[in-house]
């Protein structure tokens, strides 16, 4: 115990990275709503939010909350993108429409270690990481949909089954500063009490592209793995000792095909009259260790995908006939996921050689991608020429959306088309082919494309193998 009490009292970074990890529960900058809500109905609701809390204490009255059980308000308020909960998985989870802000907690006055949180660590284990100002950043009020995160990461985001209790969320996007590009996700659950809006606990649950950090620390902190079918969880050893000086974090790490899957626990000690009530939180910290075993063995192997073969996804009677036939010379079929649930309608089959990848997704067009159509005439709607890297800088706020992913109709497409969203970059590690991103129509069938390392002439090619 003693050792454990010098180690934490020895925990010292500077104090600007103090302020930033330790206000991190309590940022007011609240997610904008995904695409699929009215963006800028969000945008004004989240500024009033703001200004009122420069104006008035951060925290409501009990009568204030407004507990949400119609599941197609759920979570969807506050972040890029999400899927709709389930309530009848929830098991007593109720979502409360709230800002973070509004919900209060003791104050840590540790400085915590780089790192220490796991929205922290992502960023510290990307691969040649030099700078938290210049490699990459967490975009809270980015424009993104699932479908964009999907298929940048090569995942099915499901929903979680979560434990009982009131709570609000907070979702972002960890985006690669050189090339713009969605490196991984997270979803936040602040657990709180309703009466006083004290917080409780956290669960983060995060979804990352291995191929873009340093896969050998991944390895080290995986702790979770899977054997025939079957979950096996490390067990989390309890700190025998409630400290003031932190709150109990803990981690559950997982990496498979490429994609890495954590969720993170965390909870506060409970203060009584000034000082730390180590029987009461221990309790805590041992039933968040619990509830956080629980989510990942219950929710992320509860895959709403089946893995298929090849030939069986070009008999797929629905999207079998949209996918290429002939790859570019060297690309070997890497898997094929076939999605068909409430939520999701889909095929997507993944090509490889080396580093390089060409990933195909077919779907029904949804409401939410018909602002993503554009006309092969309005360049300055998908022609990246326009647009410098970063472009975050570069691009209109008007414009993101469209530009990160635009539709062309196949009765338009041209070859000088899927040129314009050729986009090369070099990143230290990785291939310096170009890169592109874009979506074609037939009818009411989208095709999304997302290549790395082959040629614009080499995709034009595979799309004109598609009977129009």
């Amino acid at each position: 115990m003693k050792a454990y009490n010098d180690y934490m009292d020895n925990i010292s970074v500077s104090d600007t990275l103090h302020r930033r990890f330790t206000s991190y529960a309590t940022n007011t900058r609240p997610a904008r709503r995904s695409t699929m809500v009215r963006r800028y109905a969000a945008a004004f609701t989240c500024l009033a939010v703001i200004l009122l809390g420069m104006l008035t204490v951060p925290r409501l009255l009990p009568d204030n909350v407004t507990p949400i059980t119609d599941s197609s308000h759920q979570l969807g308020a506050t972040g890029p993108a999400i899927t709709k909960p389930d309530n009848k998985r929830q098991s007593g989870a109720v979502y409360h429409d709230i800002d973070i802000s509004q919900i209060t907690r003791q104050e840590y006055k540790a400085k915590v270690p780089e790192g220490f949180i796991f929205k922290q660590k992502l960023r510290l284990m990307k691969k040649d990481f030099q700078d938290f100002n210049i490699d990459s950043h967490w975009d809270e009020q980015a424009h993104f949909t699932e479908e964009d995160i999907e298929s940048s990461l090569h995942i099915s985001i499901i929903d979680p089954v979560l434990p009982r209790g009131d709570y609000t969320t907070t979702q972002g996007v960890l985006v690669d500063d050189a090339t713009d590009e969605i490196i991984a996700y997270r979803t936040d659950y602040y657990y709180f009490n309703k009466d006083t809006m004290e917080f409780q606990n956290r669960f983060s649950i995060f979804y990352f592209g291995a191929a873009h950090f340093n896969t050998a620390e991944i390895e080290q902190m995986q702790n979770v793995t899977k054997t025939d079918g079957e979950v096996h969880i490390d067990d989390l050893v309890l700190p025998t000792n409630a400290h003031f000086k932190m709150p109990h974090v803990r981690k559950l790490v997982y990496l498979e095909n490429g994609v890495g899957t954590a969720m993170e626990a965390e909870a506060d000690a409970v203060i009584t009259g000034g000082k730390v009530d180590q029987e009461k939180s221990l309790e805590r910290y041992a039933q968040a260790d619990k509830q956080l075993i629980t989510l990942m063995d219950a929710s992320a192997f509860e895959s709403p995908s089946k893995a298929i073969e090849l030939t069986e996804a070009y008999e797929d009677p629905d999207f079998g006939k949209y996918l290429p036939e002939d790859l570019p010379s060297g690309f070997a079929f890497e898997s094929t996921v076939r999605s068909i649930n409430q939520e999701r309608n889909s095929l997507s089959a993944l090509w490889t050689k080396g580093m390089s990848e060409v990933h195909w997704r077919i779907s029904t067009l949804g409401e939410d991608d018909k602002v993503r159509i554009t006309s092969v005439a309005d360049t300055r709607n998908y022609d990246l020429s326009f647009y410098p890297i970063p472009r975050a800088d570069s691009v209109p706020d008007e414009l993101r959306e469209i530009v990160t992913d635009p539709i062309f109709s196949s009765e338009e497409l041209t070859l000088e088309a899927v040129q314009a969203r050729a986009d090369e970059v070099s990143d230290a590690g990785d291939i310096s082919d170009p890169r592109m991103r874009f979506g074609v129509l037939y009818g009411n069938i989208l095709v999304e494309i997302n290549v790395k390392g082959a040629t614009s002439e080499a995709v034009f090619k595979m799309l004109q193998q598609i009977e129009k």
